[in-house]
């Protein structure tokens, strides 16, 4: 005898298609272990073999109908431990199922269709109803002494997964049942069952789950698999996940206020801010000492339509409404009971009004009221670690009415000292409609401060939600959202977090402006690049090494030069692509010359690059440094110039070919001297610049000449230094390249 119990509904509208029992073909062999005392070892010695084998013989499956006081059991060596059992314990009038067998059981696995048994009344399997069934077996030939038969045992996996042992193994039913098209089933995971819960306490456990949805038809199914969790806990995971964006080591800054803290406010009067078309609503008790009758009254400036309606739990005792301030509303209040106040603005030119509530009594002379503040709170502030802040996200409680003004003014008091742009992201899933301070304002306060604002919205319907987070995203500059489940909401949090943090510059060029001929009233030098002298580095905060002098050539990172006038251009072209948190640094080496202090970069260098809009970005570097020759410029005793000597290398040279030429000057004394020279020609350049050509000469300087059109190329340089200038002039001759045939 077997005795079944269907599990409970495993959804809905789950119909049961049939109920199988499985059995598992078991060996008939009998025997037991012995010990051998002359090989001094255990040996398997058969007894008997009890298989019906090729046998022709049938098992039917009846309902049990007699009740045993003590359930019969099963075991390896009696086939019935207790009771007694007749054709009258079963009904053989009506077989659930027949198999015929005509080959051994063992290892085979032998089905039966149970589904027709008397499940509770009837013949209808039913979710939670139990059936009791015999087995009957017949054409069996085998005698006492050498019995044939069949044992069954289990035929699933895990045997350990069910109670009852039959022959040393356990039985299985297997239950097909289908869900109709189209239609859907929620399932809630222990510890919850059927509702969000109503405490923090009640949670599912953390960690990652899988949900897997499979069907035994032979034709494929469709399914459609969607997650549900409470607004908590998917403000959580979308918070997380925004959070992972960030990076303390490279200097990112993120913090959470929290605008659903509770407080009480002992006082008579109540002020605040409402918009047309939203509410403000104030909670508020009295205690036995303050019972009695109460006026309270409502005020504003502009010409806003307001209702005021007072409530008892959650049924109005009195309302008025007016377009002309104020309008007042009067009641008794008792200590037993809870009541709020709620305002609604129906209209008004202003769309941001500013209201008083004055609550006035005629028994009580010392009116106390108790009234329930909203209020918003900094739970990890932009100086504490990340460690700190996720923190704050998985312990945070968000519940009650919705202060937004009072999360953003908080928020706006903690961004105000930051240099430079900041990032808010406000989410609700509700109406503001608590607080002291207007939303309006809060928000171009946060405007002023160079604060963008994401707005999000959270909800079933975008009708559950403020219609004013899009006029903040406006107004900031920012964007709104709305996110109708979990899902989206976490992919929102990360496309802004992304937003934020998603900085790449393309294609990133330093050039660095050099003196190359720098005079002023105490000052008169040049800079010079040394070749071969730069080496550059790159990595991150965490991994950057400072570059220092190269080693070798190979370390060499070279800029390309140009002179422009009075300075020279090292321009480097950094990595192609350079992310948030990449450094990049480069030293490299300067000759200086002359007197006075020159500064080593000149406020006319940029570092330029393409940013992820497309957009080409400039950025001016600052004068950074210099260095002093020889004393500050005052402390030089300029002497008078003696001359200026101006000698090409070659008088002779072809088109296109470069002449050195050297500009030598020299004091009245005739020491080498500091000069600013100015070279002229009416043929050809130096240094490939136009003329005229400046630079600094100390003691003697060479510049390289050349001409694109042969003649004679006449030349003159006029140096001083400040008290007197001299001159001097050469010529070169500059002639075609080619042959002469001559016929």
């Amino acid at each position: 005898m077997l005795q079944w119990k269907l599990p409970e509904e495993p959804t809905h509208n789950a119909t049961i298609n049939s109920v199988t029992m499985h059995l598992y073909g078991q060996p008939s062999d009998i025997g037991e272990w012995k010990w051998s005392w002359s090989d001094w070892e255990w040996y398997w010695e058969w007894s008997y073999r009890w298989d019906a084998g090729s046998q022709e013989r049938t098992i039917e499956v009846y309902d049990m109908e007699s009740s045993f006081g003590e359930q019969p059991t099963w075991n390896n060596s009696t086939t019935w431990s207790s009771g007694s059992f007749s054709n009258a314990d079963y009904n053989n009038t009506y077989t659930v199922d027949n198999i015929s067998l005509s080959s051994s059981v063992e290892g085979e696995e032998i089905d039966f269709n149970v589904t027709g048994a008397m499940w509770g009344s009837d013949r209808n399997p039913v979710w939670g109803e139990s059936c009791q069934l015999v087995l009957v077996g017949s054409g069996y030939k085998g005698s006492d002494s050498n019995k044939h038969l069949d044992r069954f045992g289990s035929s699933e996996t895990n045997p350990q997964d069910n109670r009852n042992v039959i022959n040393g193994g356990r039985p299985m039913l297997r239950v097909n049942y289908s869900i109709a098209p189209d239609t859907y089933e929620y399932t809630w995971v222990d510890p919850l069952s059927g509702t969000y819960p109503d405490s923090d306490q009640k949670q599912v456990e953390n960690g990652s789950w899988t949900i897997n949805v499979s069907s035994s038809s032979a034709l494929p199914e469709t399914f459609a698999l969607r997650t549900y969790i409470d607004k908590k806990s998917a403000t959580k995971i979308a918070s997380s996940a925004f959070l992972t964006s960030f990076n303390d080591s490279q200097g990112d800054r993120v913090g959470l206020v929290l605008y659903s803290n509770t407080s009480s406010n002992y006082t008579n009067n109540q002020s605040s801010y409402i918009r047309n078309g939203s509410q403000w609503v104030g909670y508020f008790k009295v205690d036995n000492y303050n019972e009695g009758n109460y006026s309270f009254e409502l005020s504003w400036e502009d010409n806003s339509t307001m209702d005021l309606q007072l409530y008892e739990g959650i049924d109005i005792i009195n309302s008025t409404s007016g377009n002309s301030s104020p309008v007042s509303v009067s009641e008794t209040i008792e200590s037993s009971q809870n009541y709020k106040l709620v305002i609604e603005k129906k209209s008004g030119d202003i769309n941001d009004s500013a209201f008083d509530i004055n609550v006035t009594s005629s028994d009580v002379d010392n009116i106390t009221i108790d009234w329930e503040i909203w209020s918003a709170k900094t739970e990890s502030t932009l100086k504490n670690d990340t460690y700190h802040l996720e923190n704050a996200v998985n312990t945070m409680t968000c519940e009650g009415l919705t202060a937004i003004d009072e999360g953003i003014y908080v928020a706006n008091n903690e961004l105000e000292n930051i240099t430079g742009n900041s990032t808010m992201v406000l989410m609700t899933d509700g109406i503001d409609n608590a607080g002291s301070h207007s939303l309006l304002e809060q928000a171009q306060r946060a405007r002023d401060q160079n604060t963008v604002i994401y707005t999000v919205g959270f909800g079933s319907s975008e009708s559950e939600v403020d219609p004013v987070l899009e006029q903040i995203a406006n107004i900031t500059g920012g964007e709104y959202y709305f996110a109708p489940n979990s899902t989206v909401l976490e992919d929102i949090f990360v496309g802004i977090a992304s937003d934020i943090t998603n900085f790449s510059a393309t294609g990133p060029k330093l050039e660095l402006h050099i003196p190359h001929n720098y005079i002023t009233n105490l000052s008169i030098a040049t800079a010079t690049y040394q070749d071969n002298s730069s080496n550059s580095t790159i990595g991150n905060n965490s991994t950057f090494v400072k570059p220092s002098y190269p080693s070798n050539v190979t370390d060499s990172s070279e800029p390309d030069i140009e002179n422009i006038g009075d300075r020279d251009v090292l321009r480097w072209d950094l990595p192609p692509t350079m992310g948030m948190g990449d450094k990049w640094g480069v030293w490299y080496q300067l000759r200086v010359q002359g007197a006075g202090t020159v500064p080593l970069i000149l406020p006319t260098s940029t570092l330029s690059y393409t940013d992820i809009n497309g957009t080409s970005i400039n950025i001016s570097i600052s004068y950074s440094g210099d260095t002093s020759i020889g004393g500050s410029g005052a402390s030089v005793d300029y002497v008078s110039l003696g001359d200026v000597n101006i000698e090409p290398q070659s008088d002779i040279i072809n088109i296109s070919d470069n002449d050195p030429v050297t500009i030598t000057a020299r004091y009245s004394d005739g020491n080498p001297a500091i000069a600013n020279a100015l070279l002229y020609t009416n043929l050809g350049g130096f240094g490939g610049s136009q003329y005229p050509f400046n630079l600094t000469v100390s003691g003697s300087e060479t510049v390289n000449f050349s001409s694109s059109t042969a003649g004679n190329a006449f030349m003159y340089s006029f140096a001083s230094n400040g008290n007197n200038s001299v001159s001097d002039s050469a010529k070169i001759y500059v002639r075609p390249k080619g042959s002469i045939t001559l016929n």
